[in-house]
């Protein structure tokens, strides 16, 4: 199942957090043992990191944070896997959204940080990654970041 193919009706609220259904990651784990570092291992490592992602970040920096560290993990342990680029663009995106929560609470310190990482990381994309498309995406997240024009939040385009 991808992430795609989840709609917002299919979230659920438990402890005043917003969680989506989880899968069911024994078939990838199965995979995993009978084709150790192929492919298809790291397409199923892929997969079940959609267990570990939040449903909604309702304005924190705790989730997107969390992902963040999830997606780079996944392009350092994975770096030959199809999705290597996308999980650093996904870190990229997360780091943008962190860059915006700690702005609008006044962090500035922290939304520096943020942004700084996300300029790496994007240049990690562009250097480990120039065909991919997610080079692109990166450097207009950037360049969005460099303008001040929100990735995150009620005043995102």
């Amino acid at each position: 199942m991808h992430l795609n193919a989840i709609s917002s009706t299919e979230l659920r609220r438990i402890g005043g957090r917003v969680l989506r259904d989880q899968i069911d990651d024994e078939e990838f784990r199965k995979l995993k043992k009978a084709y150790p570092r192929s492919k298809w291992a790291d397409l199923a490592d892929w997969d079940m990191m959609d267990n570990k992602v939040c449903g909604d970040w309702q304005g924190s920096t705790k989730c997107p944070q969390k992902e963040a560290e999830m997606y780079e993990k996944y392009a350092q342990e994975h770096p030959d896997s199809p999705r290597a680029a996308e999980a650093l663009y996904n870190a990229v995106y997360r780091q943008g959204a962190m860059n915006d929560i700690y702005s609008a609470n006044g962090d500035d310190k922290k939304a520096g940080e943020a942004k700084a990482r996300a300029i790496t990381t994007a240049g990690t994309i562009a250097t480990k990654y120039p065909q991919s498309d997610y080079a692109a995406r990166a450097a207009s997240l950037v360049y969005q970041m460099q303008e001040s024009i929100p990735i995150y939040g009620a005043d995102r385009q």
